[in-house]
């Protein structure tokens, strides 16, 4: 029986194993296209048996022997090639994949610790970065006076000490709206 497991990316695999993976898919490929392939037989055989029936119709008309079924035994033939093949690559590819397993539970040991040490890496990394920030945050915190917190939103004053709207007139440095009565 044919193993149906879809694989990650190729170029994902580990030196060591991507040529059993390559020929796992290569395998699977071949035996997609042979199976698609027997129905179009079926078809092809259907149409033989036509041809064969027509040119023993013409052979009875004119006289002649019975030609047989010649263009069903080609169909039957290539029918039985397929059948075969296909059944050759349903081993193939259970042989393959029973490789594959082999070779990811040899090597699973070695990709743990790879991994491990990896992630010892990154974690190390990722304790440099936050403490940088830490100091960072300190750093900038002792720019501003104790307990104070730097607003959100910067505010603007100009060259006169003023906020950009008291100089600009409005007396308590908001727009004003006058309301009428009246229909809007």
């Amino acid at each position: 029986m044919v193993a149906a497991v879809g694989l990650p990316p190729l170029e994902q695999f580990p030196d060591s194993i991507r040529p059993i993976a390559v020929e796992y898919a290569k395998l699977g490929e071949e035996y997609q296209a042979t199976a698609r392939r027997r129905p179009e037989l079926e078809q092809e055989r259907r149409n033989a048996e036509l041809l064969d029936n027509q040119a023993y119709a013409d052979a009875l008309r004119e006289g002649r022997r019975d030609p047989g079924p010649v263009n069903v035994r080609q169909v039957e033939a290539e029918q039985v090639a397929v059948r075969r093949r296909r059944d050759a690559l349903a081993l193939a590819i259970d042989s393959a994949y029973a490789d594959l397993v082999a070779a990811i539970q040899r090597e699973r040991a070695a990709w743990r610790k790879q991994l491990e040490g990896e992630f010892g890496d990154a974690r190390a990394k990722y304790g440099e970065a936050v403490e940088a920030l830490a100091a960072t945050r300190r750093r900038d915190a002792s720019r501003f006076p104790p307990g104070g917190t730097p607003s959100a939103r910067p505010y603007l004053v100009t060259e006169s000490g003023r906020s950009p709207r008291r100089a600009a007139g409005s007396p308590n440095g908001h727009r004003t709206t006058r309301r009428t009565t009246g229909s809007r």
